[in-house]
């Protein structure tokens, strides 16, 4: 039996992502951020009720930043009360990887300490495990990616050249932004 998804929905957003080699954001959030390129920007999104696209609008390489996405983790992130924890970190900086925002974090009560990327996952971790095995790498001719921006998943880090890339948010609702 075949089933057919179908989805009324409406774009949101259209985002344009430069990235090069030299440019900063693609490795931390800021000048004292600690970097782990197995990890960093791993994460998943903190919008509702959407469907995210990527298009890459030149050839895309191990090297210049491809997208990755981890198989089956949009299963992790389907809780709403997780979800309300990411938002609630998110919102305030608490994802940044800088000594003050770690600190901040650190300073939560261990309910709300669920942030909304992973890079800071210990080696030893399911998790981290869990992201290496499962990881896809999408390289050219895979300039087109439609997935669940629940899952988790990033644009890869730009070691040498550039990368251009589209980035659309579609939605039937209009809670996406919650």
């Amino acid at each position: 039996m075949i089933k057919k998804l179908c989805m009324n929905g409406e774009l949101k957003a259209l985002n344009i992502h430069y990235n090069t080699e030299s440019d900063i954001r693609v490795f931390k959030h800021s000048q004292s951020d600690k970097i782990d390129k197995q990890t960093n920007f791993f994460h998943v999104d903190t919008n509702m009720n959407s469907l995210k696209a990527m298009v890459y609008l030149g050839k895309v390489n191990k090297h210049n930043g491809p997208f990755e996405y981890v198989i089956e983790s949009f299963k992790y992130n389907k809780s709403f009360l997780q979800f309300c924890k990411r938002k609630v970190t998110r919102n305030l900086q608490l994802h940044n990887r800088d000594e003050t925002s770690v600190k901040k974090f650190n300073s939560l009560i261990s309910f709300f300490k669920v942030k909304n990327e992973f890079s800071e996952l210990d080696k030893s971790s399911y998790m981290f495990k869990f992201i290496k095995k499962n990881k896809v790498t999408f390289v050219s001719p895979n300039n087109f990616i439609i997935f669940d921006p629940l899952g988790i998943h990033r644009g890869g880090i730009v070691e040498k050249g550039e990368r251009t890339a589209l980035q659309l948010i579609f939605s039937s609702k209009d809670d996406w932004q919650l």
